[in-house]
């Protein structure tokens, strides 16, 4: 628990703490016991650096003293150790602990460190059995390291089947034993664990030891019960966290499959509309409700530039506008000065006054233009913003969304999975629960606050137009209703267009033209009465242009310099803060 806990801790801090700027990824320690006991060591630190002015190291001697010599090394530029100069060393000693800076700045790169040292008390000389042990890597260091390699070499006097050896620390450390040579190795150490090397050998090892290493007792057999204890000891720690181990990924995958059923739940509980009262026929064959095609889009959360251009389409099959196809050019014309537009709701206003008036010259629009004109700020946001008068009298229409009161087990649920999965990682010891939470955050908990399912009257609204929508899907359908009125097909279209159908409709109305199904006012031709489709058919690039449009307006929005809240520069806000001069200006004459 403390590992995962520390490495938490360093992956929170470690930006904030400026002396962090690096990263210790190998410490290699090689020590070489002699027959006199003296013990010298080598230990080399592979640092991956930002910035440091230098390294910490911190030498604990007792146990093993005294220190009898001690110099440091540095990688240069080219990779080769050089020696560090006294007056670049800071060395402290307190109770055989020696605190030792070296100051040796260092940028962006790989670089070595070695600290090269003897110890006079290496190991203790039992009667019966030589000891050797060493806490090798201590508790303090700042950082994780990525990897630990201990190298100990026992004289070779010592019989090699004489030797026992040991070692304390995460478990997850291993221990490797080759002739006189013992290794140990750790990957991720972590801050707050040791790794301690205890080697029980043949007395004949230490031949010169002095006096005062001796110890005049038999410890074989009480050394190496101990060990025995602590073997079994972390074996049943190690069986232990094996079992919790798979019973943590058992654990995670029904929390994850809980999960999922939550999401089931909102989706298709939280989220579902209420039936509606009366049975509907599986098709309509005529327009379910006189609502606009914008507001049907809206219905099915069409994408607004889809509804745009069925408006721009409706208003062209009920002759506000006139569509004309000058070479390879698209214009848009307002087919009388003087017809009324106030007869036209707010939305299909505001078409009226954005293509005509500001994209045009208040006649007439280039459709095949304006895609490539750069949009001011003002329109941008007119544009996007023309659904929300789709959406004032949507509405007014009494269309909408309810929420279940079911939403508030639906919260208590999202802070029953927090809790799990915080239980679950305190418990098992395992990271992946802590994943868990940002989905519950970012994903499961706004999904259930916003969770909500049409009103009955917009459920209802919505399972007729899908009737109608099989209808126009259905070629067969389509003819065998012969429709024959050139107006029906062309209000069928403008809706086509915002219930994703308008290709099934355009091929069903070519087939009924070839047929000779349709028929058409004295003295008249298709393309005058059917604009809407022959327009579609022919100028396939028309709706790509209206979507060019809706495009460059998220560009202009999203390319301009952020608004100040604090009025030191930057762009402009919305809205207005009151003040003179609006009906300023000027021109020429």
């Amino acid at each position: 628990m403390k590992k995962i806990i520390s490495l938490l801790l360093f992956i929170c801090f470690h930006f904030a703490v400026l002396s962090a700027d690096f990263e210790i990824v190998h410490l290699d320690i090689q020590a070489k016991l002699e027959e006199n006991a003296n013990l010298k060591v080598r230990e080399e630190l592979t640092y991956r650096v930002g910035e440091i002015n230098g390294v910490l190291f911190d030498l604990d001697a007792k146990g093993n003293g005294p220190l009898r010599a001690l110099s440091v090394y540095a990688t240069d530029e080219e990779g080769n150790f050089q020696q560090i100069p006294q007056n670049h060393l800071d060395i402290r000693e307190e109770d055989e602990l020696y605190h030792i800076k070296v100051y040796a700045k260092t940028e962006n790169r790989l670089r070595k460190f070695a600290f090269v040292y003897e110890l006079e008390g290496g190991a203790k000389l039992y009667q019966d059995i030589a000891e050797l042990n060493r806490v090798f890597v201590g508790k303090n260091w700042q950082v994780p390291i990525e990897k630990v390699r201990i190298t100990i070499s026992l004289p070779t006097s010592v019989p090699s089947d004489s030797i026992h050896a040991y070692g304390h620390g995460p478990l997850t450390g291993n221990i490797k034993l080759e002739a006189n040579t013992v290794s140990y190795e750790l990957d991720n150490y972590y801050p707050g664990d040791f790794i301690e090397a205890h080697i029980l050998f043949g007395p004949q090892g230490l031949s010169q030891v002095p006096t005062s290493l001796r110890v005049p007792e038999d410890a074989k057999e009480r050394l190496l019960a101990e060990e025995k204890a602590w073997a079994e000891e972390a074996n049943a720690q190690r069986e232990k966290f094996q079992k919790l181990e798979k019973q943590g990924y058992f654990a995670f995958a029904i929390e994850a499959f809980l999960l999922a059923v939550y999401f089931i739940f909102v989706r298709f509980v939280l989220r579902k509309a209420k039936k509606i009262s009366q049975e509907l026929p599986e098709y309509l064959r005529e327009l379910p409700t006189d609502d606009s095609p914008a507001i049907v889009g809206n219905l099915f959360q069409t994408e607004d530039s889809v509804k745009i251009f069925a408006t721009i389409m409706d208003l062209v099959r009920k002759k506000y506008f006139q569509l004309e196809v000058q070479g390879k050019e698209q214009i848009l014309r307002k087919i009388s000065p003087e017809k009324n537009e106030l007869s036209l709701t707010l939305y299909e206003q505001e078409i009226v006054e954005i293509y005509l008036h500001q994209l045009g010259d208040g006649i007439r629009v280039n459709l095949s233009q304006i895609a490539k004109q750069k949009f001011s700020k003002s329109l941008s946001q007119r544009i996007l913003g023309w659904n929300s008068l789709v959406k004032r009298e949507y509405f007014a229409k009494g269309y909408g969304s309810s929420k279940s009161p079911l939403i508030i087990l639906g919260v208590l649920c999202c802070f029953l999975f927090l809790l799990m999965s915080i239980a679950s990682f305190v418990f098992f010891q395992q990271i992946q629960f802590l994943f868990l939470i940002p989905i519950l955050f970012a994903f499961l908990f706004p999904y259930t606050l916003n969770s909500k399912f049409p009103n009955p009257k917009t459920a209802e609204s919505i399972e007729k137009w899908k009737a109608f929508k099989r209808f126009l899907e259905d070629y067969s359908l389509l003819r065998e209703a012969k429709i024959t009125s050139i107006y029906l097909w062309e209000h069928y279209f403008v809706y086509a267009l915002v219930l994703g159908v308008a290709d099934k409709v355009a091929k069903a109305y070519q087939f009924a033209l070839e047929k000779g199904d349709i028929s058409f006012p004295a003295g008249g031709n298709s393309f005058y009465y059917a604009p809407c489709l022959h327009s579609y058919i022919k100028q396939p690039s028309l709706q790509q242009q209206i979507q060019k449009t809706y495009q460059r307006s998220y560009q202009s929005i999203a390319r301009s310099t952020s608004s100040s809240g604090m009025g030191r520069g930057g762009g402009f806000s919305g809205g207005s803060s009151g003040g003179g001069g609006s009906r300023g200006g000027g021109g020429a004459f």
